[in-house]
């Protein structure tokens, strides 16, 4: 699971307390909280109170803030807060004991990659590598991972040439050729152009592991969007996974 603002979803932090489920937390910094734990005292005070207060939640990844990106207004103004406020929570997360369980890290996007095909292509925009790269050394360093978002229906409604089939995991799907590694679903075929792009960095980022942070596909709205194309989504996801 995730939930993105641990103070708003207290109930849901409570309910899994000493669950007899596997379910395991992802825990993101929201926006109002980013720019205090720039502050090392901010930043443990944080920690005490939504992360230590409950620990019999199988918590294991915090995500400093989501889908941070150089090129987007909305976003970018963010850029400089978001390594300091990973630095000192994760120095909070080592004080409390939990860094061999709580992994510190933040929320990445296709959005972020210049190419993204052929998978193994896959390579950052020109100007991310200034706030990225600094990101990948932390990860590096303290043995964390990347958080990717993956949302093969946004690829799919941009490009008339994705077809639908590949996009929702069906069996029918035509097979992408890339070096000799056949794909038989976007999904695949986006999560390695991350780690393409990854790759390219020489700091390491070729041994991150990427876990994925977010999934999706929408139930309304256009001619793909549909609840038909969601349920076999989610449906074809799952079973991938498994």
């Amino acid at each position: 699971m995730r939930i993105y603002d641990p103070a708003r979803e207290q109930v849901t932090l409570r309910a899994l307390q000493g669950t007899e489920t596997d379910i395991e937390l992802m825990v993101d910094v929201p926006n109002k909280d980013l720019r205090s734990l720039n502050d090392l005292v901010a930043a443990r005070n944080w920690v005490r109170n939504n992360i230590q207060n409950y620990p019999r939640v199988k918590l294991r990844y915090i995500a400093v803030r989501n889908e941070v990106d150089p090129n987007n207004n909305a976003t970018r103004d963010y850029g400089d807060l978001v390594l300091p406020a990973m630095q000192n929570v994760h120095e909070a997360i080592v004080d409390a004991g939990l860094a061999n369980q709580i992994k510190v890290s933040t929320a990445t996007y296709t959005g972020l990659l210049d190419k993204s095909y052929p998978p193994s292509a896959g390579d950052f925009r020109a100007n991310v590598p200034g706030f990225i790269e600094p990101i990948i050394t932390f990860l590096v360093q303290n043995n964390s991972v990347m958080l990717a978002n993956i949302y093969p229906y946004f690829v799919a409604h941009g490009n008339m040439n994705v077809s639908r089939p590949y996009a929702l995991f069906q069996p029918d799907a035509p097979r992408v050729n890339d070096g000799g590694l056949m794909y038989s679903n976007l999904f695949d075929a986006m999560l390695d152009a991350h780690y393409a792009a990854l790759g390219q960095t020489p700091l390491g980022g070729r041994n991150l592991k990427i876990v994925v942070s977010e999934s999706g596909w929408p139930s309304d709205g256009n001619s793909l969007a549909t609840l038909g194309n969601a349920g076999i989504y989610y449906r074809n996801l799952i079973a991938h996974v498994k």
